[in-house]
């Protein structure tokens, strides 16, 4: 695997060589930081072709096209990062997190419908406890969730990580939580 490079946040294509699926090629992040030793997908059942990727056998052939995409932390511009995820968006934002390590002062907010959505919490709490990242998980589905409850807005980014606006912000979820964040952010001058 040491040939293989790549930078936290960028994805590949996989074209997975099994008979249902040998004609779909689809984009998915990488859910680690380069490391040497191995690549990580972490795909979340959605779609037809999502769906029959658990079906596909050991030692099935894939062809990867990688790496691709600018979202990585070469964008960043300080020191100070705030990720904000959504869902299986967290995949991209998990390995920047992983590969920012204590180079910088990060913090993540990371949304789901309930505590049962949230993915690779085990791997963020070590990453938080290894790296002093705070993360706030908040959930927009669960009424009996003991956290933060609602949507990823100004108020909470406020309330959790008040110099928000002296940061670099990254965002991954669902299109529709990213355009509300996006519009919020720039409509207070971010």
């Amino acid at each position: 695997m040491k040939s293989i490079r790549y930078e936290a946040g960028q994805f590949a294509f996989l074209h997975i060589l099994s008979k249902d699926l040998w004609w779909d090629v689809h984009p998915f992040s990488l859910s680690c930081s380069p490391n040497g030793e191995y690549i990580r997908f972490t795909i979340k059942s959605s779609g037809d072709y999502t769906r029959k990727i658990p079906e596909v056998a050991v030692n099935t052939p894939v062809v990867l096209d990688m790496p691709h995409g600018e979202f990585t932390l070469r964008q960043a511009t300080t020191k100070k990062l705030l990720f904000i995820a959504g869902g299986v968006g967290l995949t991209p934002l998990r390995a920047m997190l992983e590969e920012a390590g204590s180079d910088f002062d990060s913090a993540l907010i990371f949304a789901n419908k309930t505590e049962a959505d949230i993915i690779l919490r085990a791997e963020l709490e070590e990453i938080s406890l290894k790296n002093h990242v705070p993360i706030y998980y908040v959930m927009s589905g669960d009424p009996n969730y003991s956290g933060l409850k609602g949507y990823v807005s100004i108020s909470l980014l406020q309330e959790t990580v008040p110099d928000f606006v002296e940061r670099d912000i990254f965002i991954c979820g669902p299109p529709v939580m990213m355009k509300l964040v996006i519009k919020a952010l720039r409509e207070n001058n971010v």
